[in-house]
Parts: C-alpha cells; structure tokens; sequence
C-alpha cells in the first residue's frame, strides 16, 4: 500500500488543489495574467523559429542545397552572402524578441505575484485580527508570524515561477514535440519516449516531496517560535547566566530545522539527477538515429542540426517542469499553511443585524455569565452583576480568580459560554464590534506600546483628538513629568514594545491613551502595577476623579484605589462571593483578612472603605 501511494501522482494532484483555493486572490490578476498569457505565446513562436537560420546557413549557404521555401531570388551560387546576412540578422530579431517577451512576462507575473500576495496577506492580517483573545491563547506566535512572512512570500514564485511557468514549458514542449513531427517523426518518437521516464520520476518523488516541504515548514514555525522566545527572555537569560542552556535550546530546533530542509533539497536533488540522466539518455540516442539518417541521405546536415536544437529546446522545458513541479509540491504546503489560518471559524461571530450607537450610556449587566477556555474547566460560573452608568467598580480577588477573563468580556475580546453580557441592555454579541469597541477604553496590566513616538502611542486612543487634548490626558496620566527631561519631548521614541521607556514610563504612556480615548466605559486592570508611590498616588486620585461621569471597571490590589471607587466586587475561584456586604464590615481590611494579606498598606490610611 505505502509503495502503491508513492508512486501516485498524489502529491502533485494535492499540490494542484491547494493552489486552486488560492482562486479567489487570483481571481482580481486575471487580466494581468491573460496579458501575460498573451506575451507567453508570443516568446514561445519566437523561440520555436530560433533553430531555423542556423538550418538555412549550413543547408543553403555552405552546402548550397536548394530549399523551395525561399524565393528564387534568394536560391543560387550569387545569393549566398544575401541569404547568410539575412539569417544572421533574423537571428538578431528572433533572440531579441524573445528576450523582450520573457522579460514582459517576468514583468507582468511579478506584478501580478506581488499583488496577490500583498492581497493574501491583508485578508490574513485582517482575519487573525478579528480572532478572539481564545483563539490567539491556542496559537503560537512564533508559527503564526512565519505564515504571515514567510509561507505568504513563498506564494509569488509558486504563482510566477510555480503554476504558469509550468503550463509555459508544457506550452513550448508540446510546440515543439509538434515541428519535430513534421520534420522527421521517427526521431520525433525516439525523443517522446524520455517523457514517460520523467513522468515516472515524478511520480516516485511528488508526494514524498510534499511531506518533506510541509514538515520543513513546520521546524520553521517552531523554530521562528524558539527565537521569539529567547529574544523575549534575554534579561531573565542574562541574570541567572542561562546562555548555555540557551544555546542548547535554540541549537536543538536549529538542528531539526537543519535536518528537514536537508531532507527536502535531496529529495529535490535525486529528482533533478534522475530527470538529467532522462534527458541525457535521450539526446543520445537521437544523435545517434539523427547520424544514421544523414549518411542514409534521408536527412540533411542542416536539419539534423534543426532536430537536434528542437531536441535541446524540447528537453529544457522538460527539465523546467520536473523543477516547476517539485516548487510546486513544496509552495503547496505553504498553500496549505495560509489557508489553515484563514479557514479558521471566527470564535467571535459577527451579529445578523448588527446594532451601531454613537455614544452609549455605560451601563453593564452580567446575566447567569459562565465561561470555559476548555470545555468542563469553567473560569467564570453564574456571575450576575449589575453596574449602574457612571459608576466606578474595584474587580478584586486571589490571582486567578476571573478578574481579567470577566472584563474582557465586556469588549467581546472573548465571548461568554453561558449567558448574557450586556451594555444598556443589549447583549454585547447583538453590537456592531467596531461600534461596541468605540465605547470603551481598556488599559492593560502589561502596557502595550508600538514602535514610534510617545505622542503617536497615546494618540492611537482616538486619532483625531487635538494637540490640546492629547496634551490633557499626558497630563492627568502622568506622562509629562517624564517626558519634559526627554531631549525630544512627546516626539522622543519609545521603541520596539516600548522598550526604551521603563515599566512606570509604559504604564502612564498606556493610561493617557486610555483617558484619550474619552469612551463610556473604561477597564483598568492594574492601572497602577508598575507606578511608583507618588505616581501610583496621581492616579488614584486626580486620575479616577476625572472619570467621573464614566463607568469604570478597575482590577486592583491597591488600597489607594479601593479608597476611590463607589462599590468593590470580589470575585473568588470564578465566583462572585460579595458585592459590598463583607466590605462593610472592614473595608480593605476586610478584604485583607479574606484573601490572606493580598492588600498592601495604604500611603493614607489602612483598611478604609470606599466611598
């Protein structure tokens, strides 16, 4: 069964299949690719007249043979040096067309490649955005980020060089398998018989081809995966002295990423020396018959020449589509890479007829809320919650307790698996996501930051807020305290993650994009994780008291933010165990006892209660 398979052009049919689903961005190139078609046709007339002036030079103008195709004022003893410089000539003109049509349809497949491939990429880019945080928590960004660059850039060869550079060479194989008919069709068959050979090589190696590409592409992933890894974990790396085992990770994965590639290229390369061996084999024998068939007098010198050329030009695109099969084999598991991504169903599915609100009031309701990362390990079970609009909530409990799963939900970053969590009693699922997103700002407890400017990051919370506005929110987060010792001010770079600020700088550049972004609704988790004193002090009393008018979740273990909220909501192992009956009785200190000294002590007081 196992020989049966692989000697099956199984894995050239798949390879055929996988690129077909790429039909719907190719489908936008098809007059670009008819155009190139077009140009393709033209090269191949071109390069099918090419043998013949060198036939006209040795028949007609050394040996002096007649040929009826040319005019009598061509024929003759005195027309020879005519017929030799119009050869030479048509040469010139036959090679120089044919270099201008390659080079139009390198051109037009090139463009037509790049378009869609830049297309392939938007729609990934775009899909994998509207994927919940579910989705993205199940896959490894390491692999995600070689399929969005490199199995994409695998794509423009596959289609330029892959798909219609192969049906190309068949083209001029076939033209040319057509010509040698007519001039002599004995020899013709002697040279038709190397192309069973070839398809026979092809057969035994596709479908190992295949296998050998897609796992090549997986050690990549985990590899690209490796790297991400150890590049993020270079402090970690450098304070404990873990560069050995470092380096012995990432030569591990090197060496099975090694090993793959290897395995494919000789694959690759025992198809190629089998195809040569094909191909030699067969010039030898029509060298051989060609010979035989000029001292019989049945052929001429100058047309032995002919067929031999046509042979040559025969076998190269013969030997080109052995190749352009074996990168098509291998592209198609890049194919199928892509494709697995963007077939997957959107854990956050777009409502039928979707609800768009310019601005909305801010009121939340969680109705019997229950939520699984894992089906029977429920994080969140029968949360029911109401927030008044305007209202300023603490989300307090034991690490792992639901805090940041409950909020999320609020934005639809994941989805409930039972119940309702609605904003003015809709349920969120029945929004417009962009709409519903527009309605609530969220800082998170690991500042995000993209490479650019301090002004640039915090105006992304709303990017057609004024100087003055943008200014205002620094000002309430923070930032401008730090940003006036910058040589460059608001336009000093914060580089890759924000790497050049520290984690307190982060934080307040993070909090002043939230205040921007003026929404109804504000989630602050840990807003004050990474501040210091007199910062985190800034934050927890100017900061939340201009929030006032908005409804605002905050995650904490900070006294100082307890003592400015209107309610605090305790959650405990996914449950919600109290919601302001136990802070009566002690505040902060209450909760301290409860969860075992989570609280620190506050700079004003110890254990107040809020307001």
């Amino acid at each position: 069964m196992a020989d049966k398979k692989r000697l099956s052009f199984q894995g050239v049919r798949d390879a055929l299949r996988s690129v077909g689903r790429l039909n719907p961005w190719i489908r936008g190139q098809r007059r670009t690719l008819w155009i190139a078609a077009g140009v393709s046709v033209a090269g191949i007339a071109a390069e099918v007249a090419r043998p013949w002036p060198v036939k006209v030079v040795i028949d007609q103008v050394i040996l002096g043979q007649t040929w009826s195709t040319l005019p009598e004022s061509l024929q003759g003893e005195g027309a020879r040096w005519t017929v030799l410089f119009i050869a030479c000539g048509s040469l010139l003109v036959l090679a120089g067309l044919s270099g201008f049509f390659n080079y139009t349809r390198t051109v037009l497949l090139a463009q037509a490649g790049q378009r869609v491939v830049a297309s392939l990429r938007n729609d990934l880019h775009h899909h994998l955005m509207q994927q919940s945080l579910n989705y993205h928590g199940r896959q490894r960004t390491g692999d995600l980020l070689v399929r969005v660059s490199g199995d994409a850039a695998m794509m423009k060869p596959l289609l330029a060089d892959g798909i219609f550079d192969l049906v190309q060479q068949l083209l001029l194989a076939f033209s040319v398998l057509f010509i040698m008919l007519l001039l002599d069709p004995l020899l013709a068959l002697a040279a038709a018989l190397t192309i069973p050979t070839i398809a026979f090589v092809t057969k035994l190696y596709s479908d190992r081809l295949r296998a050998a590409a897609t796992k090549q592409r997986k050690k990549e992933g985990k590899m690209a995966i490796a790297v991400g890894e150890l590049l993020r974990s270079i402090p970690v790396i450098q304070a404990y002295s873990l560069q050995k085992e470092a380096a012995k990770r990432f030569s591990r994965q090197n060496k099975k990423s090694l090993k793959a590639g290897v395995a494919a290229s000789r694959l690759e390369g025992a198809m190629s020396r089998w195809t040569e061996l094909a191909l030699a084999s067969g010039t030898a024998v029509i060298l051989l018959l060609g010979t035989w068939r000029v001292l019989a007098g049945s052929l001429t010198p100058g047309e032995l020449i002919v067929t031999v050329s046509y042979v040559r030009m025969l076998y190269k695109p013969l030997r080109r589509v052995v190749t352009r099969l074996a990168r098509l084999v291998k592209g198609s598991a890049c194919v199928d890479r892509i494709l697995e991504v963007m077939e997957a169903p959107l854990d956050l599915v777009p409502a039928s007829d979707p609800i768009v609100v310019e601005r909305a009031r801010g009121e939340i309701h969680f109705q019997n809320v229950g939520y699984e990362y894992e089906r029977g390990r429920p994080v969140l079970a029968d949360i029911n919650l109401t927030i008044p609009a305007g209202r300023h909530v603490a989300i307090v409990g034991r690490n792992g307790s639901g805090k940041s799963t409950l909020t999320s939900l609020v934005p639809r970053l994941r989805d409930v698996s039972s119940g309702e969590v609605m904003i003015d009693g809709v349920d969120v699922r029945k929004w417009d996501l962009a709409s519903l997103r527009r309605q609530i700002a969220f800082a998170f407890q690991e500042a995000v930051l993209f490479d650019g400017s301090i002004l640039e990051n915090i105006r992304l919370g709303r990017t057609d807020a004024s100087e003055a506005e943008v200014y205002e929110a620094a000002r309430l987060a923070g930032v401008t305290s730090f940003v006036e010792e910058q040589p460059d001010g608001f336009d000093t770079a914060v580089g890759e993650s924000g790497l050049a600020l520290s984690g307190g700088q982060r934080q307040r550049v993070s909090l002043a994009r939230t205040l921007l972004r003026d929404a109804p609704i504000v989630i602050l988790d840990e807003p004050a994780a990474s501040l210091d004193t007199e910062t985190e002090i800034l934050v927890s009393g100017e900061l939340m008291a201009s929030l006032r008018g908005q409804t605002v979740l905050c995650i904490t273990h900070k006294l100082e933010l307890l003592e400015e909220v209107d309610e605090i909501v305790l959650l405990d192992a996914g449950k919600l165990v109290d919601h302001g009956a136990l802070l009566k009785l002690g505040g902060g200190a209450a909760l301290n006892r409860y969860l075992g000294g989570a609280f620190g002590k506050s700079s004003r007081a110890t254990g107040g209660s809020p307001r």
